[in-house]
């Protein structure tokens, strides 16, 4: 007698949850739209999660925001989920209006491609520092500040640093070691940032996090991030992250170093077999040439021209503080500092350089020896003033109005730290 064939039951498969149900299956109760202003201010905005589907990520989310009434935009290859708020996550989200900083850096990637240099990457190193305390006050009686750090000698404590042999020190005297890889290991595990190094620098509580070559719109992002998650964790740990250029005056202060290729074809165009190419000195050539005005957006505050008296204006391939270095194939801009807004830097760089490219700008000898030549601004004021002479390498994609709101602003910190007396000026002008 035959066998009978049994027919094998069919499994069902269960359709694939998309990115909204995948969060609400992982008891996430919140989705905050997190979004960023031109001036580098952050926003947010938090709504349930039940309220919102899949079609946010292309359709936008219209609501009120800080600019007014306008669409939020979620990336959805963008978020994060605190450790310590695990029933929220955050994207980081474009904003359809001006204000929005973005919109540059995009558009300047685009006009990189229609020139057809191709595809530009970045890898960056920044640098800010970590206190157990940090306190100011500022009235019409009183202007003071005060730093405290287990690392200073001042304090007393533990395994304190001297001044001039921080860099790169290890535990014990390193009190930032277990912060750092903290920081690191959240970024990758929650946020998908990839730091490839990070030591101690050079001043008291100063942390070093390099981040892995990526595409500039990453690139910037990855900054933002670094800066939400630093500040956040550190209130975690009762200390306060600071990405103030030169919070403390010893020190040559800190900053946003980004190392540029350009990839056409699958090769990096900044060499050609194996040396500098010509399109590397001519990008390098309209960055120094645009330096002074590009300087609104590479070190926006008042307090970044105190670390910008240690930089050398010129390019190099071996000096530290000359602001440009062509190394390993890649072109470095040490110039901007951890003020800066990420995605507006980046652009008025490449916009820079694309148009020394254009022109075919010579960057001049590279500088062999370790000389004094200051061609910087000085302070706000003067690169407000650079920018205003200097500004049509801008043209295509900095509209005017914005242009000049911006300079309005920059002018007005200017003015308004110009205003007040620093305690220096007490101890050097008393008693005349």
């Amino acid at each position: 007698m035959a066998k009978e064939n049994k027919k094998e039951p069919e499994i069902e498969e269960k359709p694939k949850l998309n990115l909204i149900e995948q969060l609400l299956a992982q008891n996430v109760r919140f989705f905050t739209f997190l979004y960023f202003d031109v001036f580098g201010k952050k926003y947010s905005l938090t709504v349930p999660i039940s309220e919102l589907d899949i079609s946010v990520f292309a359709a936008g989310h219209e609501t009120e925001t800080a600019f007014g009434e306008a669409k939020l935009l979620p990336d959805r290859d963008n978020f994060f989920i605190l450790p310590w708020q695990a029933e929220n996550v955050f994207f980081i989200t474009r904003v359809e209006n001006k204000k929005d900083p973005f919109q540059y850096l995009e558009k300047a990637i685009v006009l990189l491609g229609e020139e057809g240099l191709g595809f530009a990457k970045a890898q960056s190193r920044v640098s800010f520092n970590v206190f157990d305390n940090l306190s100011w006050v500022l009235d019409s009686k009183t202007m003071a500040s005060a730093i405290e750090s287990v690392e200073m000698t001042s304090m007393g404590k533990n395994y304190p640093l001297s001044l001039g042999e921080e860099k790169q020190r290890a535990p014990p005297h390193d009190s930032t070691s277990a912060f750092r890889t903290q920081l690191a290991f959240v970024l990758k595990e929650f946020a998908g940032k990839e730091v490839i190094s990070h030591y101690h620098g050079d001043s008291f509580g100063c942390c070093v996090m390099e981040f892995k070559e990526t595409d500039l719109i990453n690139s910037a992002i990855s900054f933002l991030m670094l800066k939400f998650f630093a500040k956040n964790l550190s209130l975690q740990m009762n200390a306060i992250a600071t990405f103030m250029p030169k919070p403390l005056w010893e020190s040559p202060g800190n900053f946003y170093e980004l190392s540029f290729t350009l990839e056409k074809d699958g090769k990096n165009t900044f060499l050609q077999e194996e040396e500098m190419s010509g399109l590397a000195k001519k990008f390098i050539g309209g960055i120094l040439a645009h330096a002074p005005s590009l300087c609104l957006f590479t070190n926006p505050s008042t307090n970044s021209y105190r670390r910008l008296l240690e930089k050398i204006y010129g390019w190099s391939s071996s000096f530290e503080n000359t602001i440009l270095r062509f190394r390993k194939g890649r072109v470095v801009f040490s110039l901007p500092d951890p003020s800066c807004v990420p995605p507006m830097a980046i652009a008025a760089t490449l916009l820079a350089g694309l148009d020394g490219v254009k022109n075919n700008t010579d960057p001049g000898t590279p500088l062999e020896r370790t000389i004094i030549k200051r061609s910087l601004p000085s302070n706000l004021k003067e690169t407000a003033s650079a920018l205003e002479d200097d500004n049509s390498y801008l043209g295509p994609l900095f509209e005017k109005d914005i242009l000049s709101e911006y300079l309005r602003k920059k002018k007005a910190e200017y003015l308004l730290v110009e205003k007040y007396p620093s305690p220096i000026e007490y101890k050097q002008y008393l008693d005349i």
